[in-house]
């Protein structure tokens, strides 16, 4: 869900640069429709999940119970699957703060709802399942009446139902597809190095010590995580309104803070290794291995911040499928067999698993890092991103329009000549020479 609503990303920063606003409701359409359709397999896996759980070996009694919970979870699913797609929208149009109150505000209530429906009112396992169907309701309800009711430009996006939404399929998926790819390459090699851990010698230990330090490296990847989605709005606003130069100075910028912010989290971590630990646990030996473990994480760090960041950006320009194909191969290509190596060939165990994990995101930091700064050319990223546009609105109106003028008029006010229009010699009827003819740019 988190990966295919990230396709919005793209597409609507992009539409809402050039001024497209009546595509960024038809995206969203077009976003609900497809993960929508995504869910419904995935519901259907949930009510036969009791079967599943006993045919993997799982005993009854717990199989039975895990699948009543996500009978429960069904409808969270797709609250959530909404609520992801009009964060993402309304991120795209830079109003950010209604969504960040509203999820502050859930999450400052959940604790309080869990503890009423799970102790207070007795309904135990169904209790959490509760809480959270009360959560993503909340929330996908306050976005979708922000987006509907609040004045400002987004209320301009939304150009009421349209069967537009069922055509165009193709280019979300293009967009969106490896941007889920570029997500689980990354979120699926972690969780397969945590799943190594279990196999080390003294796996309690071991596994206690990698999920205190996952939780670590979680709380930090919120700073990049913000500024991911920061650089991915700015970047495809400016790509869109066809102004590459800012575009290049607002990713500067961003790479420039989160050196900065993870360089100084980085030093924090290897400082207090020996104290971050007790805050988690007080089995001195999970301490003492965790602390071994926080100084690879800690060099981690910087790498991790900047391919976060240099991946929002990859997605805002529409090259999400670039970053996909790094992650796959730094993550799954060096990545697991660094942290074989070191954790089970030179006997390192979870130390060794970090070691191979920090190698892993540094070179994937400069990795990314390289491509931008050396292969990104900025103006043909410009001139890509009218070119989507222009292809959506064949798709939807069939002529582009921004407020009531098109595309070209407007932009061309702005900038002087936006590369979705070209300019040829002088008319047919003889007219000043410097006037220039504009035509739309093959798609």
């Amino acid at each position: 869900m988190v990966g295919l609503s990230s396709g919005l990303e793209t597409l609507c920063g992009q539409a809402n640069g050039a001024r497209q606003h009546h595509l960024l409701g038809i995206y969203l359409q077009r976003s609900l429709l497809i993960i929508f359709t995504i869910s419904l397999p995935i519901t259907i896996m949930w009510t036969q999940a009791e079967r599943v759980l006993v045919f993997l070996g799982q005993e009854p009694a717990l199989s039975r119970l895990a699948a009543r919970y996500l009978l429960c979870m069904i409808p969270s699913l797709w609250l959530a699957a909404a609520g992801e797609c009009l964060r993402r929208y309304l991120m795209a149009q830079s109003a950010v703060k209604a969504p960040m109150f509203i999820v502050a505000g859930n999450t400052a209530l959940s604790p309080l709802v869990h503890y009423l429906f799970i102790f207070k009112m007795g309904w135990g396992l169904y209790g959490g399942a509760a809480a959270v169907l009360v959560a993503n309701l909340g929330s996908a309800g306050m976005l979708a009446a922000y987006a509907i009711c609040w004045p400002g430009s987004h209320r301009r996006a939304w150009p009421g139902f349209s069967a537009d939404a069922f055509r165009g399929w193709g280019v979300y998926l293009r967009i969106a597809v490896p941007s889920t790819a570029m997500l689980v390459c990354e979120w699926w090699a972690f969780e397969f190095v945590l799943l190594a851990a279990g196999l080390l010698e003294d796996p309690d230990v071991a596994l206690s010590a990698m999920g205190l330090c996952f939780q670590v490296t979680s709380l930090l990847y919120m700073v990049p995580l913000g500024l991911g989605g920061a650089i991915s709005t700015r970047v495809s606003n400016e790509l869109g309104a066809y102004r590459p130069q800012q575009a290049r100075m607002a990713a500067l910028v961003c790479a420039g803070l989160i050196v900065l912010s993870q360089g100084s989290m980085s030093v924090m971590v290897i400082a207090l290794r020996q104290y971050v630990p007790r805050l988690f646990t007080s089995d001195q030996r999970v301490i003492d291995l965790a602390a071994k473990c926080l100084f690879p994480l800690g060099i981690s760090v910087i790498g991790d911040g900047l391919q976060c960041v240099l991946s929002g950006l990859l997605r805002g320009s529409g090259r999400p499928a670039l970053g996909a194909y790094i992650s796959l191969a730094t993550y799954w290509g060096a990545g697991l067999p660094f942290a074989w190596l070191f954790g089970f060939h030179f006997g390192m165990g979870a130390v060794g698993l970090w070691v191979g994990l920090a190698c892993t995101t540094n070179l994937q930091g400069l990795v990314v890092s390289g491509v931008v700064a050396l292969v990104m050319d900025w103006e043909s990223e410009a001139k890509r991103a009218a070119r989507l546009v222009r292809e959506a609105s064949v798709h939807s109106l069939g002529r582009l329009q921004a407020d009531g003028k098109t595309l070209g008029q407007t932009l061309d006010a702005e900038r002087g000549q936006h590369p979705a229009w070209r300019t040829s010699g002088a008319s047919a009827g003889g007219g000043d020479s410097t006037s220039p003819t504009r035509r739309p740019l093959e798609v």
